[in-house]
């Protein structure tokens, strides 16, 4: 990780009490101070410079995405159903469901990720998503913070809805792993 200086501390410290999220750090970072950092890089930076940073969700009605009975009842225990937790106590917010916990009718597709039992060689993490739209997708997180997703359409995008979803869905299972 590269070393700030006293005044791009301070500069990222100013930046987070206007409101910045992580992303905005990372991107300021690299257009205003030219310093670039890996996403994990500028959590840890937060991290160790004390920041509460406030990120910024995308809230989504549950009929958007509901589970299914299904798929609530397919995934296992490192998985995230189409919710958003409380990070301290790991209770649910604003709708969604939590693994086991049906939400809408049958036939409706849901946004399901979870990690695999045995991570994928030279991997920190891996697993399965089922994004809202159907698609389904093999991601992976190596050591240096580098996020792969592999899906059967060549250049796939998810949802814009699903991406802070599958953020949040990272972030609890890394979690549940005892590596966040």
């Amino acid at each position: 990780m590269a070393e700030l200086k006293d005044e791009q501390k301070l500069a990222v410290r100013e930046w987070a009490e206007e409101g910045a999220t992580l992303n905005d750090i990372q991107s300021r970072l690299k257009t205003e101070l030219g310093v670039t950092l890996t996403y994990m890089e500028c959590r840890l930076l937060a991290m160790e410079l004390g920041l509460s940073l406030k990120d910024k969700t995308v809230k989504t009605p549950a009929a958007q995405a509901p589970v299914t009975a299904a798929t609530a009842q397919k995934a296992g225990p490192d998985s995230v159903v189409d919710a958003e937790f409380d990070e301290e106590e790991g209770a649910e917010l604003d709708g969604g469901a939590v693994a086991g916990e049906p939400m809408a009718a049958e036939g409706s597709v849901a946004f399901v990720m979870e990690a695999d039992e045995l991570t994928v060689p030279g991997m920190l993490v891996s697993g399965r998503v089922t994004f809202s739209d159907g698609m389904n997708g093999k991601w992976a997180l190596d050591q240096m913070g580098r996020l792969s997703l592999k899906t059967e359409q060549t250049g796939y995008q998810p949802p814009p809805v699903d991406v802070p979803k599958f953020q949040q869905g990272l972030e609890q299972i890394l979690v549940k792993k005892g590596m966040y």
